[in-house]
């Protein structure tokens, strides 16, 4: 489908962005190829018709698409009498080989790994009428600074990102299972969350990591080491104690866990936390 990625841990840079009107239907879509460009349409009247690798997109009012970098893109019909739109030419930035980024945790402390990432944008949509006031009002702006306009851009993306995340008809399941294994950390197993859920754990497994991008171990540790950290904060428990509490196997385990989770070993989160 040729989705625009974007990366987690560098802001998305615009090159060009403009608000047009073809009065009389004058206009095609350009044929190009774009190599270092994604492009971000949105039709806020009339209609347009885009082609990319011969997959044809008609867009009319509220409608929005990105195209791809790199990808040969056309228009054959005229567009509309009347038709107005806006486009965004923004840079790409290497997307290869990033996992997505992870918006179901919930975590105290944020490794750097966690942020290089990347999201994968929904190819196509609607705007709401409060994400169309929010994006039209970048282009009220054009004299603000063009790092301020790419954030306030990269802000837009993130939202409808998380908009398009939240479509998902399993997202209240995963919600349910996140907070199961939160109040129950210490007994997550196949068999608990099967019988707890009436369903086979390896679809339920599977499902889970399509929408969070993680395992359920891997869940369950960081909801473990949620608990470390505040037992590290509110009592004077060492190492082997709260590897202990937490039945973690051993030590030794545990703090490879710690260190997966926040970049850190629990010996160097314990020397920079506040003293009791």
């Amino acid at each position: 489908m040729n989705e625009v990625k974007i990366p987690t841990d560098k802001m998305i840079l615009i090159s060009e962005m403009n608000k047009m009107t073809d009065p009389s239907g004058r206009f095609t879509h350009p044929k190009r190829l774009m190599e270092h460009m994604h492009v971000f349409l949105f039709v806020e009247s009339g209609e347009i018709e885009v082609i990319e690798d011969e997959v044809t997109y008609n867009l009319k009012q509220g409608n929005y698409l990105f195209l791809k970098a790199g990808i040969k893109h056309e228009g054959k019909k005229r567009y509309q009498e009347g038709t107005t739109w806006f486009y965004v030419h923004f840079f790409k930035e290497p997307t290869e080989n990033l996992e997505e980024y992870q918006f179901h945790q919930d975590k105290s402390i944020m490794p750097k790994s966690d942020f290089q990432k990347a999201l994968t944008l929904p190819k196509q949509g609607d705007l709401e009428d409060v994400d169309r006031l929010k994006f039209t009002s970048l282009f009220k702006t054009k004299n603000a600074h063009p790092l301020k306009q790419s954030l306030y851009l990269y802000d837009f993306f993130i939202d409808l990102y998380q908009q398009n995340k939240q479509t998902n008809k399993y997202d209240d399941l995963i919600i349910s299972v996140q907070q199961w294994i939160k109040q129950n950390p210490h007994h997550v197993t196949s068999d608990a969350l099967s019988e707890y859920f009436n369903l086979n754990y390896a679809y339920l497994s599977t499902l889970f990591k399509q929408i969070t991008h993680q395992t359920i171990k891997h869940y369950q540790n960081a909801c473990r080491i949620e608990q470390a950290i505040q037992l590290f904060n509110e009592t004077n428990a060492n190492v082997s104690e709260v590897s202990d509490q937490l039945h973690f196997a051993n030590p030794y385990y545990f703090s490879r866990v710690f260190k997966k989770q926040t970049g850190m070993s629990p010996s160097e989160y314990i020397n920079r936390r506040y003293k009791m």
